[in-house]
């Protein structure tokens, strides 16, 4: 899965455990065949990104 949306305006939700304390975060790069990785403090950094305690 993408760690954002492809149509304008949506949100952007990050897991507070995901982007604490930091580190590489592999997720969907919109293709079956590709990850993206990125550093959780840079996802953190994208427009409309909120972190929110989502996991139990």
């Amino acid at each position: 899965m993408p760690p954002v949306s492809h149509r304008p305006g949506g949100p952007c939700l990050i897991d507070a455990a995901v982007a604490d304390p930091g580190g590489p975060v592999y997720c969907g790069a919109g293709s079956a065949d590709r990850t993206l990785e990125i550093d959780s403090a840079d996802l953190a950094r994208l427009p409309r990104a909120q972190v929110a305690a989502l996991s139990r």
